[in-house]
């Protein structure tokens, strides 16, 4: 572990693994889809393309490296917002809707896992993991309430930011409108 201004940074063997899984999965997404993104994307829009899928790729690398909850939510941000970008690249009516309902889904489930975040911060005094799990484990049996309340909107948030269902209305407009390779790189 590397602590940095509080924000904890873990290396290790899994993390590795998928720090090298990403950019493999990424690169061949891009691949797969050269021919539709020729197509749907304007060239003078092709190189914004590439740096939303660099900055997709950076928060997921950053997602897999950070050991605390509040720096995971700002690259899960980060990830949102470019992989919105990535969807509204094409140049069509519907796919400009298609971004925004992916947008607003999005941001309400990262509402709810902030929300879920700020509870765990205020029962624990904690951001990192470890530390919040110590927290979780001293208090007392009366606080099984807000703890769960705390995990179940940060499951809501996943859920919702993810398309399980009953949260799964933005998903047909948003694969369906999106090139190949925005389709393959925000599935994941």
């Amino acid at each position: 572990k590397y602590y940095w201004y509080n924000n904890v940074i873990r290396f290790g063997v899994i993390e590795s693994l998928l720090a090298s899984f990403f950019p493999l999965v990424l690169f061949l997404a891009l691949n797969g889809g050269i021919v539709s993104l020729e197509q749907n994307v304007e060239k003078n829009k092709e190189k914004y393309y590439y740096v939303l899928t660099n900055l997709v790729l950076v928060s997921l690398l950053a997602l897999v490296y950070t050991d605390d909850t509040f720096t995971g939510y700002v690259f899960l941000e980060i990830s949102t917002l470019s992989s919105v970008g990535l969807v509204a690249i094409k140049n069509k009516g519907k796919t400009t809707v298609a971004a925004i309902r992916y947008l607003i889904f999005n941001l309400v489930g990262s509402g709810l896992f902030l929300i879920g975040i700020i509870l765990l911060y205020d029962m624990t005094g904690y951001f990192m993991f470890e530390k919040i799990l110590v927290a979780l484990s001293s208090l007392p049996s009366s606080s099984n309430l807000p703890i769960t309340c705390s995990f179940a909107l940060i499951a809501i948030g996943l859920g919702i930011k993810s398309g399980l269902f009953p949260f799964y209305f933005w998903m047909p407009d948003t694969y369906g409108e999106a090139t190949t390779s925005s389709a393959s790189i925000i599935s994941g």
